[in-house]
């Protein structure tokens, strides 16, 4: 009798644990005994999931355009530059972009107009993958509208719709973000190149921006180790690639055309004459 009195006796006071336990659980926690805010903000329909690892700088706060406006010195062409011949020059494909910063984000400058207007400017923009769409700084917006408002850009003369990202959250007015529709609408793969360079002591990665039509050379252009650097002026002069595939590939920038494309055209291997500019234009 006593052993089951004895169990009956465990039963309830386990019982009573479980309730308050229960009770701890359901009452709200004081504010002092509350966990800290997340370093980050997410828009307001968005969460993550329970036990997601947090994602660096997700407010994008290590690439605002005050920030990157410094890599005028790599890029030969300042951010907010209006587009001359010299820059439309420069900026054509395949485009050249650096993996940059703590948050390692792929930034590229890209002339951009409003759909209203013919004044081309250069803007550095973060590629987003998670992005549709582009978003624009409030001073970029301001910029490219001279004043009015527009919902629709042309970047890299490809038609997008835009908004101003501050309108999203209000940390991101000091950020330029180009979505994963200029990559589709474009036809736009991506290649990293392998090889880093050296700038001020820190091993920064070199990406471009292909035609799906051009990748070939675009592969040939990021394989090469000597070639990476983000200077476009030295892209756009003539330069020698190692062999591919038994040939040698010579690219150059038509002086007569400031507005055509870097081309790579193959030439004989080493030890042969090399094809003049009109030769090589014939067999592009």
């Amino acid at each position: 009798m006593s052993q089951k009195s004895d169990t009956a006796k465990s039963d309830k006071r386990t019982e009573m644990k479980v309730y308050e336990l229960e009770q701890d659980i359901n009452e709200e926690k004081p504010m002092e005994d509350q966990d800290p805010p997340l370093p980050f903000l997410l828009p307001a329909d968005m969460s993550l999931p329970l036990g997601a690892a947090t994602p660096l700088m997700a407010n994008f706060t290590d690439c605002e355009e005050t920030t990157l406006s410094t890599l005028s010195y790599q890029f030969d062409v300042d951010h907010h530059d209006l587009c001359s011949d010299e820059v439309l020059r420069l900026l054509q494909f395949p485009l050249v972009g650096i993996v940059y910063g703590p948050g390692q984000r792929l930034v590229m400058p890209l002339r951009v107009r409003a759909s209203h207007s013919d004044k081309e400017y250069v803007i550095y923009f973060v590629v987003d993958s998670g992005a549709k769409d582009v978003y624009l700084s409030e001073n970029s917006y301001k910029l490219l509208g001279g004043g009015k408002k527009f919902t629709t850009v042309f970047v890299q003369d490809t038609y997008l719709f835009c908004q101003q990202a501050g309108d999203l959250n209000a940390l991101w007015k000091e950020v330029n973000i180009i979505g994963a529709s200029f990559l589709l609408k474009a036809n736009l793969s991506m290649i990293i190149s392998p090889h880093p360079y050296d700038y001020l002591g820190e091993h920064l990665r070199i990406f471009y921006l292909s035609k799906f039509e051009e990748i070939q050379n675009t592969f040939a252009l990021a394989k090469s180790a000597k070639l990476q650097t983000p200077h476009l002026k030295e892209k756009a002069s003539v330069v020698e690639l190692p062999n591919v595939k038994g040939l040698n590939s010579f690219a150059s920038s038509d002086p007569t055309n400031p507005h055509k494309a870097l081309t790579l055209t193959a030439i004989p291997a080493r030890g042969t004459e090399k094809l003049d500019s009109s030769k090589s234009s014939e067999t592009s």
